[in-house]
């Protein structure tokens, strides 16, 4: 089971507005997303800043400005080779995006491609990479859980 810190190093949002997404990252992996792709579930911890998290874990760290052009947040391997995702919360604000759905995108994105090398090849012969959200990357296509 993937335990996934959830890590506030962004200056924008406090703890407690991160702390109060987890029921519903929860909900969505364990529920919504495991319903459909079949990932395994997953538990969430809440990390402030500077603290420790739990060693071989996954980590969600919300950081306030993108270290790529162009990215509001992205899903990619630590210096570990364990999935992260990154959520760059002054870069969404600024482009008026909410926070929670680049959050959910990403954590949608590490469940079904945690080691980012999953593929699917469509009826044409053409290969896709396994960037689940991508297809639905807009917030008019987010939903409110609890």
């Amino acid at each position: 089971m993937p335990k996934i810190a959830v890590i506030n190093e962004s200056t924008a949002l406090p703890d407690q507005k991160i702390k109060g997404m987890l029921p519903a990252f929860q909900r969505q992996w364990n529920i919504d997303l495991a319903s459909v792709w079949r990932v395994e579930a997953a538990e969430f911890e809440f990390t402030g800043r500077g603290g420790r998290p739990p060693q071989g874990g996954w980590w969600l760290v919300f950081l306030d400005d993108s270290d790529q052009a162009e990215a509001l947040a992205y899903h990619d391997l630590t210096n570990e080779g364990l999935p992260i995702s990154k959520v760059f919360v002054k870069t969404l604000l600024a482009d008026d995006a909410s926070v929670s759905v680049g959050a959910t995108h990403e954590l949608c994105e590490m469940a079904v491609d945690p080691w980012l090398n999953g593929a699917y090849q469509d009826t044409h012969g053409a290969f896709w990479a396994s960037e689940v959200c991508d297809p639905v990357e807009d917030d008019r296509y987010g939903y409110h859980i609890d």
